[in-house]
């Protein structure tokens, strides 16, 4: 008499537990990718918007200059501030510099009144004085380590020692000089290389992708050292930027595309030669 057991076979239990499996893994596979598009998505939205600012904004500045720092030109905005420094540490920065990249330049009063420059107060040295302006990058990790409470942002073990942010220093020469400046070499300070020192760079945007030397961050046209030689529609800036953060192991680059590939915009400053900011 045949006897029917019931109950499934060695056989058949691990082919089960195969199927689920491969099942489980399908599954997670799709969370996973889900995820890391989500992650990715949501960096690259909130890093097309701030690309945009900051190269709005570094471009606003830069047509209202007068005078563009050469080509060779040597820039030191403090002795040993920290977040003035170049990424070796020191301070003398050279403009055109691949490897340590800035832009350099000078704004014009909105109103020119004679000794009005020297009497004026932090509310009014953007309508009287002369300012110095500079934008160059440091490394995320030495920026975090210059700053402290409101400026510090969260540190980011997978980026810092390689991403890069965009700085801004900003100084009124009023607050540096004893005299009024007005009418002295043309663009209205008694020397270019006179920078206002003692400020403290601020920050302009986070996870700056670094440049190539085939791309450099800033390059510049027709921009000699006398200021009378600059002229308005031939004297011109470059910039590349581009935004790079790792998200979910992969990284995100805005504008999309390869490590070569820059958002860039040539600026065309037009008071150059000017005493007085245009209308």
């Amino acid at each position: 008499m045949n006897r029917r057991t019931s109950g499934f076979t060695l056989v058949e239990l691990l082919i089960a537990l195969l199927i689920v499996s491969l099942i489980l893994s399908a599954v997670v596979s799709v969370y996973v990718g889900t995820t890391r598009s989500a992650a990715s998505l949501q960096a690259r939205n909130d890093l097309q918007p701030e690309l945009q600012v900051t190269q709005n904004y570094m471009a606003s500045k830069l047509r209202q200059a007068s005078y563009i720092f050469y080509n060779g030109a040597n820039v030191q905005m403090s002795v040993n501030g920290k977040t003035t420094a170049k990424p070796d540490g020191t301070q003398n920065w050279v403009v055109g510099d691949t490897t340590a990249p800035i832009v350099a330049f000078i704004i014009p009063p909105k109103t020119v009144a004679t000794g009005a420059c020297a009497t004026a107060t932090t509310t009014t040295a953007s309508t009287y004085c002369y300012a110095f302006y500079a934008f160059y990058p440091m490394k995320r990790n030495a920026y975090l380590a210059a700053v402290s409470g409101a400026e510090k942002f969260d540190a980011n073990p997978v980026d810092d020692s390689t991403a890069w942010v965009m700085m801004e220093y900003r100084a009124y020469y009023s607050a540096f000089a004893s005299n009024p400046i007005y009418g002295l070499t043309g663009f209205g300070i008694a020397s270019p290389n006179e920078i206002p020192k003692g400020g403290q760079g601020r920050l302009l945007m986070d996870y700056l992708a670094p440049t190539a030397a085939a791309t450099p961050l800033f390059t510049q046209a027709n921009t000699p050292a006398n200021p009378t030689a600059q002229t308005a529609g031939s004297t011109t800036v470059t910039m590349n930027l581009a935004a790079l953060q790792t998200v979910a192991g992969q990284p995100v680059r805005v504008p999309a595309g390869t490590t070569t590939t820059y958002s860039t915009l040539t600026v065309y400053p037009r008071n150059v030669g000017k005493t007085q900011l245009s209308n």
